[in-house]
């Protein structure tokens, strides 16, 4: 068994869980994002996770969860899992990342996060978004230097 898992096997197949299930479980992890219902959709996807860790979209909605329950720190932790794992340098990973960090009240980091999708990025709406937070950003940071 852990050798099983040493060598990149999730417990998923160890269990014979097959794919067609698992999606199935993501269907209803995904349906109770949608609805809002967080607390049911955050246990559908730890689910996943655990029986399939290398599934991106498994890891990516567990995060979004995380993100929505305020729990920046963990969002952040997972996104960037995500990002490791991701099959197209998906930016709107670095994206989420950089609204954890503010969550987190790290507005450098955030600065930071944003910079490189604007950069690095080839979705136009997802470096828009980041373009936007940047300007906020930016305004608030003049803002506070003017009041003191």
């Amino acid at each position: 068994f852990e050798r099983a898992l040493g060598m990149g096997a999730t417990l998923a197949e160890l269990h014979g869980i097959t794919p067609d299930t698992l999606e199935g479980v993501y269907a209803y992890a995904y349906n109770f994002y949608e609805k809002g219902r967080l607390d049911e959709a955050e246990l559908f996807f730890k689910f996943l996770c655990i029986y399939d860790f290398q599934n991106y979209n498994y890891l990516k909605g567990y995060a979004a969860v995380c993100q929505l329950k305020k729990d920046y720190q963990k969002a952040f932790d997972m996104y960037h899992i995500c990002l490791m794992l991701s099959p197209d340098n998906d930016f709107s990973l670095v994206y989420y990342m950089g609204q954890c960090q503010m969550g987190l009240k790290n507005i450098k980091m955030a600065t930071e996060l944003f910079n490189t999708v604007v950069t690095y990025s080839q979705n136009e709406k997802v470096k828009e978004m980041a373009t936007a937070y940047l300007e906020l950003l930016t305004a608030n940071t003049e803002e506070e230097v003017q009041t003191e």
